[in-house]
């Protein structure tokens, strides 16, 4: 899983192909026979991934650290939290089918070098949640002009730890404007995670919504 942290976003599609899909290693690819008509002809640094029967993928995007959390924005902009360097924006430029999508260079929207893993986006899109080992930031998030606007804002506080500092983010579709934050342990054995208080090995849920925009 280590491993799994510095590598490339990677685009995946089931196929239509009742057959198991071939594999080209050093294409960074596995899709039809007819895949090097692809324009996009991004290639891996890395041993390649094997897709399971009925799947394939390919590269979308390079150039990253370490990519961890992926989300769409409302006009189809891809985000992408790489750890210790900030958020970008990866915009799709070409889209001919199936795993075959051509895309721009990232575009760095927040600079930011305490973000490591947590994204998402408030239920009408303009607000953008990033995490970091101890806290969760917002910004307001135009998607059109693909840019945030002003200073973040804290809105949750106090989750440092010296082990598992990774805080995975959701936005409730359910009960809109709920956020939902996962906090490790600060140790694998966590005597503290057995009291509630401590916030230890805990998924908590915050009315973000109502502190506006």
């Amino acid at each position: 899983m280590a491993r799994l942290r510095s590598l490339a976003v990677a685009v995946l599609a089931a196929t239509a192909s009742a057959s198991p899909p071939a594999t080209d290693h050093h294409r960074g690819l596995a899709g039809r026979a007819d895949a090097g008509s692809c324009p996009n002809t991004l290639k891996v640094a890395y041993a390649a991934p094997v897709a399971a029967k009925g799947w394939q993928y390919r590269l979308a995007a390079t150039g990253f650290t370490k990519p961890r959390s992926i989300a769409f924005d409302r006009d189809g902009g891809l985000l992408v939290v790489d750890s210790g360097v900030g958020v970008f924006r990866v915009t799709l430029e070409q889209d001919k089918g199936e795993t075959c999508v051509v895309t721009g260079a990232p575009k760095k929207i927040i600079n930011s070098t305490e973000l490591n893993h947590g994204l998402a986006l408030s239920d009408d899109g303009k607000t953008l949640y990033a995490s970091s080992s101890s806290k969760v930031f917002a910004w307001s998030y135009d998607s059109k002009a693909g840019t945030v606007g002003g200073a973040n804002r804290t809105v949750v506080a106090n989750m440092s730890s010296t082990d598992k500092t990774t805080r995975t983010l959701l936005l409730s579709r359910k009960q809109p404007g709920v956020l939902v934050v996962s906090r490790g342990s600060v140790a694998d054995d966590d005597a503290a995670a057995g009291d509630k208080a401590s916030g230890h090995s805990q998924i908590r849920a915050f009315d973000v919504g109502r502190l506006g925009p």
